[in-house]
């Protein structure tokens, strides 16, 4: 199930931003990985409730939601930007996979493929950050299980079979929807305008 993350005035219903993805909800904005990054190390409790947005489920109108002041939601956005970025040795990294160099395209796990005579698949978004530059291959015995860690390379051949690779750190691949949250914050200010911050399943 995918999640919808609205931003915008508090005049209309925000429409969905740029930027969104279930990956960035669930690590960053409700932290469900609280193994690696906790808010409470870093937010106060109201600020970690002004991070967190509003549920909505179908056509509620816009007085159903309490609207939020831009300054603080932006300050918030701000120092979840500065703790990614400070601590980018702490988190995982995320490795994107595909097969094919001419398309530049993938995904954090590969196809199925035989390797030392077993079928697995690599698993380049593991949340392990022991293994922060590493892949980790599953192999299917009784259901999938871990099997091997390789080191994460733009080029990983296993088996003569040919993986390109291509790494960033948490901190780069939630930048861009970070700064532009900020963005919509900051147009609101300068707008006078308070906010919905919102969210849909």
């Amino acid at each position: 199930m995918g999640v919808s993350l609205h931003l915008g005035p508090d005049i209309e219903f925000p429409s969905e931003t740029e930027h969104t993805g279930k990956s960035f909800f669930d690590e960053i904005i409700s932290a469900i990985y609280p193994d690696y990054f906790k808010h409470e190390e870093f937010l106060n409790s109201e600020e970690q409730a002004l991070l967190h947005p509003d549920y909505r489920e179908g056509s509620e109108p816009l007085d159903a939601f309490e609207s939020r002041d831009p300054a603080a939601l932006r300050a918030v956005f701000g120092k979840v930007l500065e703790n990614l970025k400070l601590n980018e040795s702490r988190y995982p990294w995320v490795h994107t996979i595909w097969t094919d160099a001419s398309m530049r395209m993938g995904s954090s796990t590969s196809d199925r493929f035989k390797y030392n005579e077993q079928e697995c698949y690599i698993d380049g978004y593991h949340n392990n950050n022991a293994h922060q530059h590493e892949l980790l291959i599953y192999r299917l015995r009784e259901g999938w299980e871990p099997f091997e860690w390789v080191k994460a390379a733009p080029l990983v051949v296993l088996d003569g079979i040919e993986f390109y690779v291509s790494s960033k750190s948490k901190y780069a691949q939630y930048k861009d929807i970070l700064e532009e949250l900020i963005a919509k914050c900051e147009s609101a200010e300068r707008s006078n305008l308070r906010v919905l911050w919102l969210f849909a399943t």
